[in-house]
């Protein structure tokens, strides 16, 4: 059997279309559209903040000390993966971790409507009151 190949365009058999693959949403998302919420929103969060944390005993009088921690807010609004970005010395560090460990569940973030695991970072100043 003799077959002629015809001049023209070239036909292109493929078995299926190629399925474009929805954008991939990272893990935790650094920047989500919307940034989780602690409840009550920042007002509340800074309350929180103020009322929880404890000021180590060796600052000085009318010092300053400014740790810096990151994590994640998933999903369901559960606060995980605290780390320290900026440190003050490990008293400091620690009651700020304290502190997140106890955390009530936020608002997650949102990416595209969706909630989605995000990053929050804080800075947290201790300030001794002038005696």
């Amino acid at each position: 059997q003799f077959i002629q190949a015809m001049q023209g365009p070239e036909t292109i058999i493929t078995p299926e279309p190629p399925q474009t693959p929805a954008p991939e949403v990272p893990a935790i998302v650094e920047h989500p559209d919307e940034k989780p919420e602690f409840p009550g929103g920042i007002e509340a969060w800074i309350r929180y903040l103020q009322r929880m944390l404890r000021v180590p005993d060796d600052l000085e009088a009318g010092d300053r000390k400014t740790v810096r921690v990151k994590f994640v807010v998933n999903m369901n609004g559960e606060v995980t993966d605290a780390i320290i970005t900026q440190s003050a010395g490990k008293e400091f560090d620690k009651e700020v971790l304290r502190v997140i460990g106890r955390m009530p569940k936020w608002k997650p973030g949102k990416q595209r409507g969706k909630p989605v695991a995000s990053y929050f970072t804080q800075p947290v100043t201790f300030t001794a009151s002038e005696e």
